[in-house]
Formats: structure tokens, sequence, C-alpha cells
């Protein structure tokens, strides 16, 4: 009686009025279906109207009713209570779970490390909103993951949040890495990510390929990662994070001197606390319960902080920003060149050491 690719085509069209507001639907039923005549020749030109009825975000649900022409005037079908669920996913989510090899979920800053350091990714938790997380999982983890994953199933909130992060960092590998020679992204499922027994991610490529050094973070809120070709750390907070934190607990004497003014500012408590966690990573440590092990020696003219850690040779330069109302902070190793600057244009510092 009727093409059902013709039935679709309707409900592809009811569903077409909300793409502008990042609202995509499912047909789950139809109360009443009126056919009239037979359906016209095909490459006719059909009219159709469409009556919304409903629409509530809050409890996802959306329905109409709609009537299709013959191309000459008459009515050719009705459709009565056609009903979907809404899902609010954005346009990433979409078209990332479509094609994952020409996207990818979590948004791209530039503007934190200079050319060639590496790629920093956020992934906000409003992205993944009425997300299937199951249905992610499946595209973005390899079999060998999956065992991590089934282990925060007494959670949504920590299986969500475990899953953000290795959407992240997977995302700033395949940034990182670029498009072959087909103009497309490694897919995400051809990396794994494991866990050192320190409890630091490292990531392999299923082809062999070599991969970047990465490091990521989450929290409640959304995930960071970075990757790039040397020793990376990054961190993530809510700006308020670090008002209940002492600066005598993870701070010296000299350095809460040298960074006096520094620390006046808004939010510098976190960041400080940010930018030691970050560090801590970039050296492959972490804090170990000793962020007091970590020290900044000096502030470069950008804002760049120069850290020194005392079990690990070389230095830290680390980045911290304010991003929606969170801490985002960036690190990388550095060899001889951070050593040379601080003995020669920071006497305080030299002092020191």
């Amino acid at each position: 009686l009727l093409d059902p690719i013709t039935l679709d085509g309707a409900g592809q069209m009811f569903g077409a009025i909300f793409l502008g507001q990042e609202l995509y639907m499912l047909p789950v039923s139809i109360d009443d279906l009126e056919l009239y005549r037979p359906s016209p020749a095909g490459g006719t030109r059909v009219p159709i109207r469409v009556e919304v009825t409903e629409l509530d975000r809050d409890a996802r649900r959306v329905a109409c009713n709609m009537e299709v022409q013959d191309g000459a005037g008459r009515v050719w079908f009705r459709i009565k209570g056609w009903r979907d669920v809404l899902f609010r996913w954005r346009r990433p989510l979409l078209e990332t779970q479509r094609l994952p090899r020409l996207n990818a979920l979590a948004d791209p800053v530039d503007d934190v490390l200079s050319p060639g350091q590496g790629t920093v990714v956020v992934l906000p938790r409003e992205t993944l909103r009425d997300a299937q997380i199951e249905r992610l999982a499946r595209l973005y983890l390899d079999a060998r993951e999956w065992p991590a994953f089934e282990a925060t199933a007494g959670s949504y909130r920590r299986r969500r949040e475990w899953l953000m992060g290795r959407i992240a960092v997977k995302d700033a590998l395949r940034l990182h890495e670029g498009t072959d020679t087909d103009g497309l992204l490694l897919h995400p499922s051809s990396i794994v990510i494991e866990t050192e027994d320190d409890g630091r991610p490292v990531a392999r490529r299923l082809d062999g390929g070599p991969v970047p050094c990465i490091s990521l973070a989450h929290v409640k809120a959304g995930a960071a990662a970075v990757a790039g070709p040397e020793p990376v750390g990054i961190d993530l907070e809510s700006v308020g994070a670090g008002q209940d934190l002492e600066l005598d607990a993870f701070t010296r004497a000299a350095e809460r001197k040298r960074l006096e003014t520094w620390l006046a500012a808004p939010d510098a408590v976190t960041r400080l606390w940010c930018a030691k966690e970050a560090a801590a990573k970039a050296t492959g440590r972490g804090l170990q319960g000793r962020p007091r092990s970590l020290e900044v020696m000096r502030i470069e003219s950008d804002g760049t902080l120069v850290i020194r850690h005392d079990d690990a040779p070389g230095w830290t330069a680390v980045r911290t920003e304010i991003r929606d109302g969170k801490v985002l902070t960036v690190a990388v190793r550095r060899a001889g060149l951070a050593s040379a600057c601080l003995l020669y244009t920071s006497d305080a510092a030299a002092d020191d050491y």
C-alpha cells in the first residue's frame, strides 16, 4: 500500500525542522495512518504539511500530525500521532558516530602550546548529552580495553568520566597524528590506552606505528588530554577547587616569596596546584604525595611557569589558563634550555641553586 521509504521520508522532513536546535529524533510509534489514493509516479514532487502537537524537551518527547499530497492537489496519505523520542545531541556527537575517521568528539585547543609541541583537546560533559555510553564505548574502545570499562559498571558517573578520559586522549592522539593520504584520521578503536603499574597511561597503535606521549585528566564537568613528541602532562580542575588549599602544604618558603606577586591574582592557588599536577605527570612520576618536591623557579614573559623536580633531571614548562570556569594546565618537559634561562635571567633562582 505504501513504500516504507516514503513513510520514513515524511518522518525525516519532520526531524529536519529541529536540526538547527541540535535536537535529533528516533520514531517510536504512530497512532493512525490513513491512505487515500495510490502512490504517485516516481519523481513526483509532493507537498508535506506538518503540525507539531507536542514538544517536551525534558521528557524528550515530540509528536506531530502530517499530511502528504499527491502533487496534484489531492491528499495522498495522512499520519496522526507520529511520535519520536528526542536526543539532544550536539553536532560533533552525531557526526563522530556516523564518520569517526573524519570527525572527533573533543574540541582542539590551539593556543596553549606552540606549534609542534603537541595537541591539546577538551571534552565538555555537555558534548555527551543524551549519548548512549555503551554505544560510544564500542566505537572508541578496543576489546582489550573493555574489561576496564566494565569494571566501572557500578556507577554511571564513574563510567562516563572514565570513558570521557579515553575519548579525549584518543582524539588528542588522532588529531596530533593528522590524516593519512586518504584524508582520514585513525579510527579510535585502532588505538589502545594501557595503564602502567604506576598509573601512567600509555598509547599503542594496533598497526604497530609510533605514538606520541600522552596525558589525560577528567573531572565531573569534562575531560582534557594532550599528545606530543616530548613527555607531557595535563590537569583540569574547577576554578574554585583550590579555595581550601593551604600554600604551606604544597610550596616552599623560597617559592612563595618568588611568586608573591603572581599569587595575589585570583585563582592563582588553583593554577599553581594544577601546574604541579601537570608537571608531575610530565616527569612520569606523579606527585606521589610530595607536591613540595616540585618548585616553580621562574615565570617567563608569556606566563609560562618553569618547574624543577627534586628527583627528575631537566625542567618542565607549564602553561595555565582559565577556560569556561575551569583551570586547564599543560606541561611539557624541556632539556637544558630552561636551565640556561634560569641561570642567566633569574638572580633569585641563581642564588638558590
